[in-house]
C-alpha cells in the first residue's frame, strides 16, 4: 500500500504519482483529494503505468481509498 498524508493540515492530500496519472486524463489539472489521507495499491496485477490516465484499462485494477 502507498499512504499519502495531509501534513500541511489544510484538509487536502496531494499524491504526486496519482496526480501524474490524473494529469494524463485531465491535462493542466491537479488532483487534490479532500481529507487527511489517501491509501492506494498497485492492485492484484501489481502493475501501474504512470504514463496513462487513472481510468485507463491498464490501470483499472489499482485499488484506491480516500
Amino acid at each position: 500500500y502507498i499512504v499519502t498524508l495531509d501534513l500541511s493540515g489544510d484538509g487536502r492530500v496531494f499524491d504526486p504519482w496519482l496526480n501524474q496519472m490524473y494529469q494524463k486524463q485531465f491535462p493542466g489539472g491537479t488532483l487534490l483529494t479532500p481529507g487527511h489521507a489517501v491509501v492506494w495499491s498497485l492492485g492484484p496485477n501489481m502493475k501501474i503505468n504512470f504514463g496513462l490516465g487513472l481510468n485507463n484499462t491498464y490501470n483499472k485494477y489499482m485499488v484506491t481509498s480516500y
